[in-house]
């Protein structure tokens, strides 16, 4: 048998290419299957407008984990995340979001990436710096661990 995504053609009878895509945590020995995400989360910013209270939401049926940030603006801003389970600051101070946001073509890497337990947040604090109004929208890059029983 070749190995898979090698030599494959129409016709082919491949079980490996239907497989599901299981992976295992090798903290707990859980087994879980894995499937893409992308959590977009918009907000609208008044001139130099200040948000501490944001929070990006996520699913009760499965853990997240988080692996890649893009965005886009009108303006200009800064950022800081709080990652749960332990609201942890991502990083000591607000960062501008040039040096923190990627985008679509080339997402900022999250590594080692961050796992989001079922039915958790990413808090997000916004600050516009652009002095006049932003819309920002945040693009959460990762995949969608629902348990295996």
């Amino acid at each position: 048998m070749q190995p898979v995504g090698i030599g494959y053609a129409l016709g082919d009878d491949s079980q490996e290419l239907l497989k599901p895509p299981i992976v295992t945590d090798p903290q707990t020995g859980e087994r879980f299957y894995a499937e893409p995400a992308v959590e977009p989360f918009t907000v609208a910013l008044l001139a130099n407008q200040e948000r501490r209270d944001l929070s990006q939401f996520f699913g009760r049926d499965c853990a997240f984990l988080w692996t890649g940030l893009a965005g886009n603006s009108t303006g200009v801003y800064q950022t800081q995340f709080i990652i749960p389970p332990d609201n942890r600051l991502l990083s000591t101070a607000p960062v501008n979001n040039v040096n923190m946001v990627g985008t679509a073509q080339f997402p900022v890497p999250i590594w080692p990436a961050i796992k989001v337990p079922p039915g958790s947040r990413i808090g997000i604090y916004l600050l516009d710096t652009s002095g006049a109004g932003n819309t920002v929208q945040l693009v959460f890059y990762g995949v969608r661990l629902f348990r295996v029983r």
